[in-house]
């Protein structure tokens, strides 16, 4: 099945519509150098009209091997992100609707698939990181210190305020 809406046969049926599609989500995180991969998202959406505005609402689910952004190991997550869009085909209620929440359309079929490819994309951590405690790399010699620690000493200390290391030490 795809993730194409035909609003005629939305406005014939009596019950929601029912769509389900796995989405190759791959190729659109090319450009993250932080995602190495990212198994295909299993779509779920279901369609109701109500109103002259056709609401869709669903989940997709889907794994990603993200790299640690203090780490740099690499860690899988299973995401599962909502999508809720609505649409109508009366440009009257699209411009009466203050927070842009429906949108118009031009014709009785929707691809669902870009607004679900947005969902997925806005859903994604900017920065991600294997858990939130990630204590990352050291910066002197490199190890993880999530595994080990090091002896390097880091002291850093604003150049404007070295006098007053000085001044303690007296």
């Amino acid at each position: 099945m795809s993730l194409h809406l035909n609003l005629r046969h939305l406005e014939s049926a009596d019950q929601p519509i029912a769509l389900h599609d796995v989405l190759q989500i791959g190729q659109w995180l090319l450009s993250r150098k932080d995602i190495k991969s990212a198994a295909p998202f299993e779509v779920n959406l279901t369609a109701r009209l109500a109103a002259d505005v056709v609401e869709v609402a669903g989940e997709s689910k889907g794994e990603v091997l993200f790299v640690c952004s203090r780490c740099l190991t690499e860690y899988k997550e299973e995401l599962t992100v909502p999508s809720e869009h609505a649409f109508t085909k009366l440009k009257e209620i699209a411009d009466a609707d203050s927070e842009d929440r429906i949108q118009w359309i031009n014709g009785d079929l929707i691809d669902l698939s870009t607004y679900v490819q947005e969902d997925i994309l806005l859903d994604l951590p900017y920065v991600p990181q294997c858990n939130p405690g990630c204590k990352g790399l050291c910066p002197q010699c490199g190890t993880n210190l999530n595994e080990s620690s090091c002896d390097c000493k880091i002291e850093t200390i604003d150049p404007r305020l070295e006098k007053l290391k000085q001044f303690f030490k007296e």
